[in-house]
């Protein structure tokens, strides 16, 4: 399964507040393989938006840069 697909939809075991500081609200999933994905809620600020993170990772697929790690949009309850 690729990586996106697993990010998108696999179901997690826990989410908790990320750890690593920065100046976004991060939280961390824990995936039932053991994975860990990072989690970027919708926030104000213009320097935290996932949108950008999202679109950066889309040029690098799109011109074959392999140095963006892999994201998507994801809902969570």
């Amino acid at each position: 399964m690729r990586i996106e697909q697993r990010l998108c939809r696999e179901k997690y075991t826990r989410l908790y507040v990320c750890p690593y500081g920065g100046m976004s609200i991060k939280f961390m999933f824990r995936f039932a393989g053991g994975h860990k994905a990072l989690f970027k809620p919708a926030q104000t600020r213009s320097s935290a938006r996932y949108m950008a993170e999202i679109a950066a990772y889309r040029l690098a697929s799109h011109f074959g840069v392999t140095m963006v790690p892999p994201v998507c949009e994801r809902t969570v309850s």
